[in-house]
């Protein structure tokens, strides 16, 4: 393993990247490692950490949808999770 350096660290910092490719490219790698020659089943699920305080830099305000109904809407505040599942048959 290759020690990161504060050369590494200002290229790194200072180059364009794109998020849609980069995460083109990490899907790719995960499919060829996990799933070379068979079907891939991905689930998608985002949830909701509450969290109070100042000091909670990305909290945000959120539709609860454990708490919210059609006829009544409920907001919380917290860290919004974006979790993918790989599914094994």
């Amino acid at each position: 393993m290759t020690s990161v350096t504060p050369t590494t660290i200002g290229l790194l910092s200072r180059a364009a990247w794109s998020a849609r490719q980069g995460a083109g490219v990490l899907l790719g790698l995960l499919v060829r490692a996990f799933a070379p020659g068979g079907p891939l089943i991905i689930g998608l699920d985002d949830t909701i950490e509450r969290r109070r305080g100042s000091t909670v830099a990305a909290r945000a305000i959120y539709r609860d949808a454990a708490r919210s109904s059609h006829s009544c809407f409920q907001q919380t505040n917290g860290l919004r999770w974006l979790v993918v599942l790989r599914y094994v048959l």
